[in-house]
């Protein structure tokens, strides 16, 4: 057997082994990592159907209690938005002034989401978060939304 052939029967299987594994490399580069370890491409990410997908993945931890007086209780989507309602525990609606407490709340959500490396991968990618406030009766205080221009991405 001559020299050139040896090589090419010793290295041709390396070879397709690294070709394999360097397509695996590229195809999996620039993707995003989703909750339930799927991965998508930036421009599918602002989906309804993807955004639902983590949505659904995020609600199966809650009802969750965020602080003495907010309970996260629910994540939805639409195209382009992720939506998280809170309801305020110790006070029904009507004893909040809801411009007041949108007021104080809008600084607190835009740092919250802006500082949060989670949140941080949505907004960068065009994604609005509407944060939801509900009063311990069910019945809308306001909301906050969020968008990558709040940020400094």
């Amino acid at each position: 057997m001559n020299k050139a052939k040896k090589y090419l029967l010793i290295y041709l299987p390396l070879l397709v082994l690294f070709g394999y594994e360097f397509k695996s490399i590229i195809i999996d580069r620039g993707k995003i990592i989703l909750p339930d370890g799927s991965k998508v491409l930036p421009a599918e990410l602002k989906t309804e159907k993807v955004l639902n997908s983590i949505a659904a993945e995020m609600n199966k931890m809650l009802p969750r209690v965020v602080d003495q007086d907010t309970k996260l209780t629910l994540v939805e989507a639409k195209e382009g938005e992720l939506i998280y309602d809170y309801d305020k525990i110790n006070k029904n609606a009507d004893e909040f002034n809801a411009n007041e407490f949108i007021a104080m709340m809008k600084p607190k959500a835009i740092d919250l989401a802006c500082h949060s490396y989670d949140m941080e991968a949505y907004l960068s990618h065009g994604i609005n978060v509407h944060y939801i406030f509900y009063g311990k009766d069910h019945k809308l205080i306001g909301g906050v939304i969020v968008n990558q221009l709040d940020c400094s991405y």
